[in-house]
C-alpha cells in the first residue's frame, strides 16, 4: 500500500478522530424518533454515513467468515473500515476537483472484465 501524501494523511486522521468522538452526534431521527442515518465521519466537505459503514462492515465480516479467518476485534475492524471509507471519499472528492467523472456505464463495463 502506498503511502498517503503529506496533506491527506493528516486530514484523514482528523476524520477519523471525529468520528469516534462524535459518534451518535450525527444521528438523524423521523419525526417519529425512529432512526434514519448517522454521520460516521466528516470528510472536508463530504460525509461518510453510518449506513455506508455498517454496509462496508457486513461485507468485511462476510468475507472474513468465507475465507475461515479469525476476525480482529470489533473496535479495531470498525477503525480499518472506517478509515478506508474517509480514503476513498478523500478520492472521491480529489477526482472531482480534477474533473475525473466515470458513468456507471463505465463502471459495470470494467466490472465485466474483472468478472
Amino acid at each position: 500500500m502506498s503511502s498517503l501524501p503529506k496533506r491527506a494523511a493528516p486530514a484523514m486522521l482528523l476524520a477519523v478522530c471525529l468520528a469516534v468522538v462524535a459518534g451518535p452526534v450525527g444521528a438523524q431521527l423521523s419525526d417519529d424518533g425512529e432512526f434514519l442515518d448517522g454521520i460516521a465521519a466528516v470528510v472536508n466537505d463530504g460525509v461518510v454515513l453510518t449506513s455506508e459503514l455498517d454496509q462496508e462492515l457486513a461485507g468485511v465480516r462476510a468475507s472474513i467468515r468465507a475465507q475461515g479467518l479469525r476476525s480482529p476485534p470489533s473496535a479495531e475492524l470498525e477503525k480499518q473500515v472506517l478509515e478506508r471509507l474517509v480514503l476513498r471519499e478523500i478520492q472521491l472528492q480529489r477526482a472531482s476537483r480534477l474533473g475525473i467523472e466515470i458513468s456507471d456505464e463505465q463502471v459495470n463495463r470494467a466490472l465485466g472484465f474483472v468478472a
